[in-house]
């Protein structure tokens, strides 16, 4: 286990050839990856302690909305590396806060140059305050990021 974050685990372990290499587990809530030479092994030990649904093991598509794929360098023949793509997680993200800003009659504006005005200062701000539905949406919103 990893001391900073109680569900990142870290488990040291021996390729066949003797080549050292770290096994590693991310938890959060029900989702859970395993990336380790043989992850199945892995995944097998936790389904003796935990209910894992036989049909969410395999090769990681998406993690936390993440998209999860792999990726080879020219000229690195026989190496792979894991890549994490955001385009679902800000697609969806961004299609919610059109929903959200569509039922108060507003939306985005489009081709803005910063996400703030250059004259912007939150420090003078004089807005009404939100409501609890309008409360509820920011902290949503917040917790996505």
């Amino acid at each position: 286990m990893c001391r900073a974050d109680n569900d990142v685990w870290f488990k040291p372990a021996k390729k066949a050839d003797g080549t050292r290499h770290c096994i590693c587990v991310l938890v959060c809530t029900d989702n859970i990856l395993c990336m380790a030479k043989h992850p199945k092994a892995t995944l097998d030990k936790l389904d003796q302690h935990f209910l894992l649904k036989p049909e969410s093991q395999g090769r990681p598509k998406i993690y936390l909305g993440a998209e999860i794929g792999t990726h080879t360098f020219e000229g690195e023949s026989g190496k792979t590396y894991w890549t994490m793509g955001s385009q679902t997680y800000v697609r969806e993200s961004v299609r919610n806060v059109e929903a959200h800003l569509a039922k108060q009659q507003r939306e985005l504006k489009s081709k803005v140059s910063s996400p703030l005005p250059i004259n912007c200062a939150p420090e003078l701000d004089a807005s009404p305050l939100c409501d609890d539905d309008n409360v509820a949406e920011c902290h949503s919103r917040i917790g996505g990021l």
